[in-house]
């Protein structure tokens, strides 16, 4: 029991990225946790991918500011973010009026 709930707990600070490919639409589904230390590995995956992209947030679970500003920015740039929760939503909202 005790190495499960350890397992869980390591689990939390990670970020797992599954590309899904549908013709000429291609997905990321993006799975835990989303902080600073990710987001140079999530833009370079960015920039070998085309157009028609959406990133589905729908078990992110937790993000920093810095994963913020990196998604109000792709969202910007015309990238569908599908699944996200209501806080995450809302917080992209927030930073995308303040610029």
């Amino acid at each position: 029991m005790f190495r499960h709930s350890r397992l869980e707990h390591v689990w939390a600070y990670m970020l797992r990225i599954d590309k899904i490919q549908d013709g000429q639409n291609t997905t990321l589904h993006l799975s835990g946790r989303i902080q600073a230390e990710n987001l140079s590995s999530l833009r370079q995956q960015l920039e070998q991918l085309d157009d028609n992209l959406t990133l589905d947030l729908n078990e992110t679970r937790l993000v920093d500011e810095s994963a913020v500003r990196f998604l109000a920015e792709c969202q910007s740039n015309g990238i569908i973010l599908r699944d996200c929760a209501d806080y995450i939503r809302e917080w992209i909202r927030r930073v995308s009026e303040s610029k």
